[in-house]
């Protein structure tokens, strides 16, 4: 019994890294009509997708890295930072339980921070 609710506590927070979340922060991003924030998560996204499609990891820990970080700069509260830091840490602990692979998500983990910093750096240029 407490396999099981782990597992399913696992894949309720992986879900955080998914496409629909994803694009319910798009969503809610593009109602701030600024379109610097809007870009950043869109091209940051993208970018976390294509590496992880073609290193063939898990997408998932990587959005989440994508949206965290640019969501705790939206923010800039020091609350929000712990806490999305916290929600990453079970974000790749979750990938990595549910695949029985921790190398795949601590690898997804960091194509997300690259995508993060590039899409930034990117933006920043553009804008």
């Amino acid at each position: 019994m407490k396999k099981v609710w782990i597992r399913e506590f696992a894949r309720d927070i992986l879900a955080l890294g998914s496409i629909p979340f994803f694009i319910l922060v798009l969503a809610r991003v593009l109602m701030l009509k600024n379109s610097s924030y809007l870009f950043q998560l869109f091209i940051g996204g993208i970018l976390v997708l294509i590496l992880c499609y073609f290193f063939k990891f898990d997408f998932r820990p990587g959005m989440g890295v994508v949206i965290g970080f640019f969501l705790t700069i939206y923010y800039s509260e020091f609350i929000f930072g712990v806490f999305a830091v916290i929600a990453l840490i079970l974000l790749v602990w979750s990938s990595g339980y549910l695949r029985e692979n921790y190398w795949n998500a601590f690898f997804s983990f960091w194509m997300g921070v690259i995508s993060a910093l590039v899409s930034s750096f990117v933006v920043g240029i553009v804008f």
